[in-house]
């Protein structure tokens, strides 16, 4: 799940209803975010993402009305009325972010670049020893590709 990276900033360090109550300590991370984040403390780099926030909030819809469908038999396994009310609200508020492209959701490919084993200064075209992967791995192409959400 993701959200817009001013949005990302303006409410990361906030504590609103959905964390309290749905994803204690969760957060909503930007695009942004997790490129930067993955630039900074990995050799992987974000070089594809597949958005499908629409899809996801009909998936939430539906989820929503089987809920409703089916509260009889989950009344009966001890869920009262402020748990049915709580979890048609997150069921109805975040269908509404993701139809309202407040929030999105997508599968993100991160690439992991690969280089032969970093030269002596002696065997390297530099002259000196590489003090960067950029140095002596200019191409820093792509070897492993992840994908996930």
């Amino acid at each position: 799940i993701l959200m817009e990276h001013e949005r990302y900033l303006a409410t990361r360090n906030s504590y609103g209803w959905i964390q309290k109550y749905i994803f204690p300590g969760g957060l909503i991370p930007s695009l942004d975010a997790l490129s930067s984040i993955a630039q900074q403390h990995t050799t992987l780099t974000v070089t594809a993402v597949r958005p499908f926030g629409l899809h996801y909030a009909e998936t939430l819809r539906r989820w929503r009305h089987e809920f409703d469908r089916q509260w009889p038999s989950v009344k009966t396994l001890g869920f009262d009325e402020t748990f049915r009310r709580m979890w048609e609200f997150y069921l109805a508020y975040s269908e509404a972010g993701f139809r309202g492209a407040y929030l999105d959701v997508g599968q993100l490919t991160l690439e992991r670049h690969s280089c032969p084993t970093m030269p002596s200064a002696e065997s390297s075209s530099l002259g000196r020893r590489a003090t960067s992967v950029r140095d002596w791995c200019p191409n820093f192409s792509s070897a492993v590709s992840w994908s996930g959400f």
